[in-house]
């Protein structure tokens, strides 16, 4: 944790950050893998459907023997990024490589050695970002955004440990979410098919009640 009383800070158009800290703008560290292929049957395809809305976390694939026109091709670690309404936050850290709809940005660093992409991916995740991906919309019939509006973003940029610790610990973070969320839905699954059977009469709950009576009196 930073600390003013401590650490030294300085004024930024962000406001006050760490002195060490630099506020960049997305174009001048980041670019698009400008890749475009008709992807071959046995490849792996991922459309917009397929991201789940501001949880990062991939539905599935679609496959390639489906797909009959140019996508665009992406690698493990890049960030893909929707840009059509409604699909704004919808945005996955690729963890395999493959292809994708021309709907999707596919977003890399220039250079690693000042840029990150776990912590990249933190960025275009981040509320700041998808307020102006949002803010940032054109057209009435399919309202969008483009790689020409978001590349002006600005956002600080702490040096590469930094990134890389603070990278870590939201990925640690991001795993115990992910872990509670998980059980949630096992809950969920485990309720809805006890009310079913509750609801069918397959279980009885006479029992209880005559219990709950006995215990009343």
């Amino acid at each position: 944790m930073r600390n003013e009383n401590i650490d030294k800070f300085k004024d930024s158009p962000l406001g006050r950050i760490p002195e060490e800290w630099e506020v960049v703008r997305l174009g001048d560290v980041t670019k698009l893998r400008n890749q475009k292929s008709l992807p071959p049957d046995e490849g792996k395809y991922i459309g917009l459907e397929n991201i789940e809305k501001e949880s990062g976390r991939l539905i599935g694939y679609i496959s390639c023997e489906e797909i009959k026109g140019i996508c665009n091709i992406f690698k493990k670690g890049d960030i893909l990024f929707g840009k059509l309404r409604p699909n704004l936050r919808k945005y996955w850290f690729a963890q395999t490589e493959g292809y994708c709809s021309t709907e999707i940005l596919v977003i890399i660093s220039e250079n690693s050695k000042i840029l990150i992409q776990e912590f990249l991916y933190l960025i275009i995740r981040s509320n700041s970002f998808l307020k102006f991906a949002e803010s940032k919309m054109f057209g009435t019939k399919m309202p969008r955004t483009s790689w020409h509006i978001l590349k002006e973003y600005y956002f600080p940029l702490p040096p590469l440990p930094e990134q890389q610790r603070i990278a870590s610990i939201l990925s640690q973070i991001d795993e115990v979410i992910e872990k509670e969320q998980a059980y949630k839905e096992k809950l969920e699954r485990i309720k809805k098919g006890l009310m079913e059977d509750l609801l069918a009469g397959k279980v009885r709950v006479n029992h209880l009640i005559e219990e709950e009576n006995k215990d009343g009196n």
